[in-house]
């Protein structure tokens, strides 16, 4: 399951730094996008860009912490949601600004053998 959150936040006047900001931009300028692990208190927290607008969360705590999401967001100001995949448990529950999308692709490459069968594409 994933949620999606494109609600207005709030300016945050805390501190944030991004770990190997230089890493980050390069990746991200070649791929498209990049892993984003930042600095937030005493924590370095796991994020992702993809795209130009697309913030992701690796977990619902960061994916429910509106400082952090507003703080990343003046720093990329193209940024304009913020994407959690998790399992249902972990998800938090849907409110103003944000929706639940129950939605999955499970991709097998040829000749993966999972769950007992194997899966050909021609």
């Amino acid at each position: 399951m994933a949620a999606a959150s494109a609600a207005p936040l709030p300016v945050s006047d805390r501190l944030l730094s991004v770990c190997s900001l230089h890493v980050h931009v390069a990746a991200h300028s070649v791929y498209g996008f990049s892993e984003l692990p930042v600095q937030w208190g005493r924590d370095v927290v796991r994020l992702g860009r993809i795209g130009p607008g697309v913030l992701r969360c690796y977990d619902a705590s960061s994916f429910a912490d509106d400082d952090l999401l507003s703080r990343v967001r003046q720093g990329f100001p193209t940024l304009t949601e913020a994407l959690l995949i998790a399992d249902g448990a972990e998800l938090p529950p849907a409110g103003v600004g944000a929706e639940r999308i129950a939605h999955a692709i499970r991709l097998v490459a040829e000749g993966d053998s999972r769950n007992g069968r194997t899966e050909r594409r021609p």
